[in-house]
């Protein structure tokens, strides 16, 4: 018979029941939240009074070694509204550069990224997802592991009818690149 070691050199055993099955004890947590404990999550986000087809925000990632994956993406508006998620490529942004929002508040880093909110220079790309929100609704796309930003790959969120308060966000977080 073997027997298994706990891996830490504290002379534990792992414990088999009567049916010959491993008892085992698991943890487990949100890629993004065990990247947040590195200082490699991050949000952007921006609301303002938009108009007709407005790209509400712009985003790119701008790492040469690492990826940008999508967690997840709200958008509100106080206008029913269709949205637009899309992936533009080569613009020269323009309208209200963004901050980085490091989810671990004592990291201190800056993602590698650029983002703008009310952005004009991008042209509608291939279309990921849309939708449609009703006026004052909040909608929360959860992407998990399925949207990755490569190096000066671009996705931008637009709004097809004029409203006074439109509101985007992305969420997401750096791995080495894949």
């Amino acid at each position: 018979m073997t027997k298994l070691e706990d891996g830490t050199g504290g002379g534990n055993w792992a414990k088999v029941n009567t049916d010959n099955r491993l008892m085992t004890i698991a943890a487990t947590e949100p890629q993004i939240a065990f990247r947040a404990r590195t200082g490699d999550a991050y949000s952007f986000t921006h609301q303002y009074d938009y108009d007709a087809n407005d790209t509400i925000i712009w985003l790119a990632n701008d790492s040469n070694t690492k990826s940008f994956v999508v967690d997840r993406i709200t958008v509100a508006s106080d206008t029913a509204t269709q949205y637009i998620l899309h992936f533009p490529s080569g613009t020269t942004p323009a309208g209200t550069l963004l901050d980085s929002v490091n989810m671990n508040r004592a990291s201190g880093k800056d993602a590698d990224a650029t983002a703008y909110g009310d952005e004009t220079g991008n042209t509608r790309g291939a279309v990921y997802s849309q939708g449609l929100l009703r006026a004052g609704e909040t909608i929360v796309l959860f992407v998990e592991l399925g949207l990755i930003l490569g190096t000066d790959d671009e996705i931008a969120i637009d709004f097809v009818t004029a409203g006074t308060s439109g509101m985007a966000t992305i969420r997401g977080y750096y791995l080495e690149d894949l």
